[in-house]
């Protein structure tokens, strides 16, 4: 929905990429970040946030697996990846295939860097609004616009 994008644009959100939803997704790696953040139980969890494009468009990944984190250790940032998500004795299973070397795709990539940093500079050290803190925001600007 068009709307939707352009709110979470204006609202400085880049859109996430589920990796529960996709069983295989290509995406080139722009980077990532250690973030610490409380799941919808109230457990505080550790994980990594990964800035990747896919489909002409700069997203971002929330992993908290283990297994997928050491894999992408060992792969540069600007590469082309195939991530194949597998159920194996009930649980789930991550592939990480290197399908480009950064030299391969330095240039389709350098756009996509760009908008990231640009990005990173407007939020500051605020990557993405707590779910309260749009919640509060919404109210107000429904307030304001109420009178």
């Amino acid at each position: 929905m068009q709307v939707a994008k352009e709110w979470l644009k204006q609202n400085k959100f880049l859109p996430k990429l589920s990796l529960k939803e996709n069983k295989e997704v290509v995406v080139g790696l722009l980077g990532g970040e250690l973030v610490e953040f409380t799941d919808p139980k109230g457990r505080t969890k550790k994980g990594v946030r990964l800035y990747v494009v896919h489909q002409k468009e700069v997203k971002t990944i929330l992993t908290t697996s283990y297994q997928l984190i050491q894999q992408l250790a060992d792969i540069p940032e600007g590469s082309v990846i195939r991530i194949r998500k597998k159920f194996v004795n009930q649980k789930t299973v991550y592939e990480v295939e290197l399908t480009k070397k950064p030299e391969e795709v330095v240039d389709q990539m350098l756009l996509y860097v760009e908008k990231l940093r640009q990005y990173k500079e407007g939020v500051g050290s605020e990557i993405e609004k707590t779910k309260e803190e749009v919640e509060k925001e919404i109210e107000q600007k429904a307030l304001e616009e109420s009178f």
